[in-house]
């Protein structure tokens, strides 16, 4: 997938469900970077993927952030629990990144999207 024509448009896509489902984007963005091919025509590694997606959704919702903000859409107040748990996640997350094994990782983020999937469609969530 070497067109930078469809690549920018699955950008706006990926942009759009994180707006609209809040970080979803990355659901979109690690199988699409996985399939990307680079100029040597290698594909890039899922934990690479993860990586490209994490600072590729850091834009995104300082984007939809922004419209939050100012639509009063947010609850800043609600939020910042979370948000400062999510730092203080995020830290083992990238250790542990680098060294769980690719295989296991796709498994890993398979089994979260199946599992959210399916909470989703009952209702449970």
């Amino acid at each position: 997938m070497k067109n930078k024509a469809v690549i920018a448009l699955l950008g706006i896509a990926a942009g759009i469900i994180n707006g609209f489902f809040g970080a979803g984007g990355g659901m979109v963005l690690v199988p699409l970077l996985e399939s990307i091919e680079n100029k040597n025509g290698e594909k890039m590694s899922p934990k690479t993927a993860h990586a490209t997606t994490v600072f590729i959704v850091l834009f995104l919702s300082a984007v939809s952030v922004c419209f939050y903000i100012f639509g009063n859409g947010l609850e800043i107040a609600s939020a910042l629990p979370f948000a400062l748990g999510g730092v203080l996640g995020a830290l083992p997350g990238a250790f542990f990144l680098k060294k769980i094994d690719p295989a296991l990782l796709k498994r890993i983020f398979g089994g979260f999207l199946v599992f959210a999937a399916v909470k989703m469609l009952l209702g449970a969530i």
